[in-house]
């Protein structure tokens, strides 16, 4: 799966524009790894999606209904008793990290306003779902880390800190001289120089950098995507989200090679449940 920083910039930017100044109204935990936040404002009711899954960690908007155990989870309890009623203030990202924050203000048991984030972290095998009081403190996380094998330790009780920064360069912020510059005298060539060099791209995007897509065009994407999109028989549990430039196809075979950027991403940020070989997802750069 390629989710990498950049796509998770347009996630951010799209929950931020549609769920910005809603309210939880119901929290959900359907699996171990998975939070659904029913969130409820002047538009109508939205669910937000929620995954530490280490194969297919991601968050985004979904229609999905999954079936809820019998018995709330304590991490649901818990999110239950802090978040419900509580107002979505901001939604974050740190640089192109893939780190996502959601700042939420609600209310004690004395009535007092207290403030609350909720971090996801969209790290492979270390993906995690973490509740921060108002001081960063956390208070608790679905996958706890003692820090014995060199990992951060992420326990109640203890300041959160992000994952541990990389001497890269945002693609979004910094000189496209600099960048370029980086990229020559890294010692590295190819895929390999932009992976070193570039914050938050996956090893497709940089592969399409080989090939010809320029520092420009990436800039440009990542920036103001916008959506192309041809629908051929599409399935029923398919949910399409506006802020990705896409073109939906059946024949991913038959696709060049910059079509291919952010097939397996999507593949999982739409629930598609498919085989990867039948997905009908492709994207146009």
């Amino acid at each position: 799966m390629a989710l990498d920083g950049i796509f998770l910039h347009c996630l951010q930017r799209e929950i931020a524009d549609g769920a910005v100044g809603d309210r939880v109204d119901k929290i959900h935990q359907p699996t171990k790894e998975e939070i659904v936040l029913t969130l409820r404002g002047r538009s109508g009711a939205k669910k937000l999606l929620l995954s530490c899954r280490p194969d297919s960690a991601r968050v985004h908007f979904t229609d999905y209904a999954p079936e809820n155990p019998a018995k709330p989870p304590m991490f649901t309890m818990l999110l239950r008793k802090l978040l419900q009623g509580a107002r979505l203030d901001d939604v974050t990202q740190p640089g192109l990290e893939r780190v996502l924050e959601l700042h939420f203000t609600g209310t004690n048991e004395l009535g007092d306003r207290v403030t609350y984030r909720l971090v996801i972290e969209i790290l492979s095998r270390y993906a995690n779902i973490l509740l921060l009081d108002g001081n960063g403190k956390i208070i608790d996380c679905i996958r706890r880390m003692t820090g014995e094998t060199g990992n951060r330790r992420l326990l109640p009780g203890v300041d959160y800190t992000l994952p541990p920064p990389q001497d890269k360069l945002n693609i979004l912020t910094e000189d496209l001289d600099t960048i370029t510059h980086r990229l020559q005298t890294c010692g590295a060539t190819g895929a390999k120089a932009v992976q070193s060099t570039l914050l938050g791209v996956s090893p497709i995007i940089c592969r399409e950098v080989e090939q010809g897509l320029t520092l420009e065009q990436l800039r440009t994407y990542a920036l103001a995507p916008s959506p192309t999109v041809v629908l051929d028989g599409v399935p029923k549990d398919f949910a399409l989200r506006r802020s990705i430039n896409m073109v939906i196809c059946w024949n991913a075979a038959a696709l060049t090679a910059p079509a291919r950027c952010w097939t397996s991403f999507f593949t999982s940020a739409c629930g598609w449940r498919g085989s990867r070989a039948a997905a009908p997802i492709c994207f146009t750069t």
